[in-house]
């Protein structure tokens, strides 16, 4: 017989269980299995980083710049790349062996093409999606550098001979009459990504800024209250000292492989796996051990999935690992991360829709994508010989969309249990032909029949990208320490830095809003640091 739950047993068994809990001291989260958890310590958070204490005996040679750029990402490249063209002599120390960076879009808002009413709400709109907790200066620095910021990176990669392949505008109207229309340049299309910017950017500029690849930055030394100098390791163990006559810039990224800052600075994303490698937190421990300070907030992040499948807003029906269906479908698929903290898995689940998914969609005001479109994260084996796609922005090893003639098949394709499908599959049928969501609240609109073959499920796998939050810094890019002094000659930008976002989530009403704001305080740092006597 068929369990039903209604309003008076539900109530009532919660409250039976929730004291039965209380009772045994066992009330806490669902988050993760206690063996899964990360065995940390706080003061492990160096562990795992290349962050040392170096004395100057073991110092084997010493090199002299004006400038020294520690990590030779997107915000760091914009920071060698400016600094250099304001004068300066620059050193780049690079972890990996080459120049690295993600993500593809970078946007700014170019002054020729906004005023400052436009700009400031935007501004003010942008620190409500991050719960009133930004910096306001910083804001107001990238409205008023970032379109100078992205056309300089436009500049760099097209005389590198990677040029963007598309430049994308949006436009914003908070306060009528006054449009803010950003510009953002796009680097691909897919799998190319800004990493081959990056690298073909210092390639170009080898004779002009110094790069030491596979020599990480270890320390920083401060004398006086100023950061003169940086120490970096190469890979034959070597120590060598960079004196940086006019300021240290942090750009290496931030710390989503160090466990041990993981859990204390964001344990609620334990669970998910890791977009990035190598990300350690060396620029903030580094700058922390001469007197900078984290972000003391609950610190961004940017968790999703643009890579298995389209249509990630689209609320079609979901289920989890299980094979269940776990919330109201209408949510956003930078937050979904949220609800996977109670689900089983490293935070997957399914969308699940029939072959009338387009009119479905457009009928409820969503933007369903035409199936020419859909059919490209279908067919995995149609690849080149690299591996990689024959289908222009699509990551042929990431994609995990599929087709299928019942429930049954794609259930068991994706490697769920297919029983479990089935009956949430008829239920929410059985929802839909009621017209209303008894089990989670989705507004009827949205309550649409999976009837009609072919069955389509996207397993949407949400991971990592990055952490947003890092070191305080003002709006020159200058670190901070706890009385909120500049610590003269040290930087922070891009993921290195704080202050910018607040939210739990990375918001996304501008496309390209992390990289522009990486290319953005880069360019600030790299100029404010080559200024300096």
């Amino acid at each position: 017989m068929k369990k039903e739950f209604t309003r008076r047993a539900f109530l009532k068994g919660s409250a039976a269980a929730v004291a039965a809990a209380a009772a045994a001291g066992t009330m806490s989260l669902p988050v993760m299995a206690e063996e899964e958890m990360p065995s940390v310590e706080e003061d492990d958070i160096f562990a795992e980083s290349t962050v040392e204490d170096v004395t100057e005996d073991m110092i084997s040679e010493t090199k002299d710049y004006d400038v020294v750029v520690i990590g030779a990402g997107a915000s760091g490249t914009a920071a060698a790349m400016a600094a250099y063209e304001a004068g300066a002599k620059v050193a780049v120390l690079q972890k990996e062996v080459t120049a690295m960076a993600q993500g593809r879009t970078g946007a700014g808002f170019l002054l020729e093409e906004n005023d400052d009413v436009a700009l400031m709400s935007f501004a003010h709109y942008t620190n409500g999606t991050n719960n009133w907790r930004s910096d306001i200066s910083l804001l107001k620095a990238y409205m008023y550098k970032s379109g100078e910021a992205v056309k300089a990176m436009e500049a760099w990669a097209t005389e590198a001979g990677f040029p963007p392949y598309n430049v994308q505008t949006q436009e914003f109207e908070f306060v009528e009459g006054h449009k803010a229309k950003s510009y953002a340049i796009q680097f691909g299309p897919k799998p190319k990504t800004t990493y081959e910017a990056v690298t073909a950017i210092a390639e170009w500029a080898a004779d002009k800024i110094d790069y030491y690849y596979s020599t990480p930055g270890v320390s920083l030394v401060k004398e006086d209250g100023k950061v003169v100098a940086a120490i970096g390791k190469t890979a034959d163990g070597e120590y060598i000292r960079f004196n940086a006559a006019k300021g240290v810039i942090l750009a290496t990224g931030d710390y989503q492989n160090n466990k041990a800052m993981c859990h204390k600075y964001i344990p609620d994303a334990d669970k998910f796996a890791r977009k990035q490698a190598n990300r350690t937190g060396d620029g903030d421990l580094m700058g922390m051990k001469v007197g900078a300070v984290m972000e003391p907030i609950g610190h961004c992040r940017m968790i999703h999935d643009m890579d298995s499948g389209m249509m990630w807003d689209e609320p079609f029906l979901a289920v989890n690992e299980n094979g269940e269906r776990f919330t109201n479908e209408k949510f956003t698929f930078v937050q979904v991360n949220n609800i996977l903290r109670y689900q089983p898995g490293d935070g997957r689940y399914t969308q699940i829709f029939d072959s009338t998914y387009f009119d479905q969609a457009t009928e409820w005001g969503g933007k369903p994508v035409p199936y020419e479109q859909l059919a490209a994260f279908i067919d995995k084996d149609d690849e080149t010989a690299d591996g990689s796609s024959v289908q222009s922005g699509v990551v042929a090893a990431l994609i995990d969309t599929h087709e299928c003639d019942t429930i049954e098949a794609l259930a068991e394709e994706i490697g769920l249990p297919v029983e479990a499908v089935v009956n949430a599959v008829n239920r929410y049928n059985e929802l839909c032909e009621s017209g209303m969501d008894t089990d989670f609240g989705k507004d009827p609109k949205y309550l649409k029949p999976i009837m009609t073959p072919p069955f389509y499920g996207i397993h949407k796998w949400m991971r990592l990208s990055a952490i947003m939050s890092g070191l305080i810094v003002n709006e020159n890019a200058q670190c901070l320490d706890a009385e909120g002094n500049v610590i003269p000659g040290l930087y922070a930008c891009g993921n290195n830095s704080g202050c910018f976002y607040g939210s739990v989530d990375y918001p996304m009403h501008l496309n390209g809003l992390s990289l522009g704001r990486a290319y953005t305080f880069g360019y600030i740092a790299g100029q404010h640091a080559a200024m300096q006597e």
